[in-house]
C-alpha cells in the first residue's frame, strides 16, 4: 500500500498490485512474470516483513531463473 500511494513513476501502468490493501503473499509472483514477460525492465517488489516470510520459497524461483528482481522489505 505504500507504494501505491507514495511512490512517482516514470510510466504508466508500472505498478502491479493485488488492490487487496497489502494483501499479504502476493510480493513475488507477479514481479516474476512481469520480468519474463519484459527482460529488459528494470523490476522491484517492495513487500513487508510478513509478507516477505509467507512467500519466501519463491526466492528460489528467482534464483533458479535468474531473474534479475531488485527487493525491498520493509518492516
Amino acid at each position: 500500500m505504500w507504494t501505491a500511494q507514495h511512490y512517482l513513476y516514470n510510466s504508466p501502468n508500472s505498478l502491479i498490485s493485488s488492490g487487496g490493501l497489502g494483501t499479504m503473499g502476493f510480493g513475488y509472483r507477479p514481479p516474476s512474470a512481469q520480468k519474463w514477460g519484459r527482460p529488459e525492465a528494470k523490476v522491484w517488489c517492495i513487500d513487508g516483513d510478513g509478507s516477505f516470510q509467507m512467500t519466501l520459497h519463491e526466492l528460489a524461483t528467482i534464483v533458479q531463473e535468474k531473474l534479475a528482481i531488485k527487493i525491498a522489505i520493509f518492516k
